[in-house]
């Protein structure tokens, strides 16, 4: 499965918004002037007639969860079609009910509202926190919010957002060239689902191979495959260069 990278996906959004792009539903990223007429006659009224600007001034349009299938399919060629509530099911690995965690706050990490998991209906993502020395705090987000807004700047904290996900499944939340790794120095370590030996083994990784840190523990998370995964701290070590 080819991945992207988060970080680049959340620069992208910034400036797609700072372009004031459209809205338009089904929309990935089209250029608005070669949709067919039908993609705005499934409006009426004051929405028809956004929807018509849209058509006339917007360099590209959107929907919510195509602003992540657009730039998806820019990056790779390939197109994968699914609402807001299939990304949350199938797209995230990490992923829980309520406002998102302050460690999962990082750009590109996706926000969603709906009643149950299996009724979300919009999609939103973090693009970097309001305070930059504050990163569990308030957080800028993109979401294509509908006809009548197009893709706008939103924060966090005044839309409070009921769900949260890292869309790992196609995009790339812990790049190791990024930042700081661990060397696993067992000769053959086995990663678990959780903090403790009880949790059930999901990979092993064998003597030098570098992992992905999240916070520390005596059980240290990391990324690998998309997924967060635990190593018994002892078996790891910091890399220094």
């Amino acid at each position: 499965m080819t991945k992207v990278s988060a970080k680049a996906f959340a620069a992208f959004l910034e400036e797609r918004a700072a372009k004031k792009d459209g809205y338009i539903m089904g929309a990935t990223g089209q250029a608005p002037g070669r949709l067919s007429s039908r993609w705005f006659s499934q409006y009426s009224g004051r929405q028809y007639e956004k929807a018509l600007y849209w058509r006339a001034h917007a360099e590209r349009v959107w929907d919510c969860n195509g602003l992540a299938e657009g730039y998806y399919a820019d990056k790779t060629g390939k197109r994968v079609n699914v609402r807001a509530r299939d990304n949350y099911a199938a797209w995230c690995g990490a992923k829980g009910r309520g406002l998102i965690p302050p460690e999962r706050r990082v750009p590109g990490a996706a926000v969603f509202w709906g009643t149950s998991a299996a009724k979300i209906t919009h999609v939103a993502f973090l693009t970097r926190p309001v305070d930059e020395a504050r990163p569990e705090g308030d957080w800028h987000m993109v979401e294509a919010r509908g006809v009548l807004y197009g893709v706008v700047n939103t924060r966090l904290l005044a839309r409070r957002p009921s769900w949260w996900g890292w869309m790992d499944r196609y995009f790339e939340y812990g790049d190791p060239d990024e930042g700081a790794t661990l060397t696993v120095t067992g000769s053959s370590v086995r990663l678990r689902e959780g903090p403790g030996t009880s949790y059930a083994i999901a990979d092993t990784v064998k003597k030098g191979a570098r992992l992905v840190p999240a916070v520390p523990d005596s059980w240290t998370p990391v990324l690998r495959g998309g997924r967060c995964l635990w190593i018994k701290s002892d078996y790891v070590k910091p890399d220094t260069a």
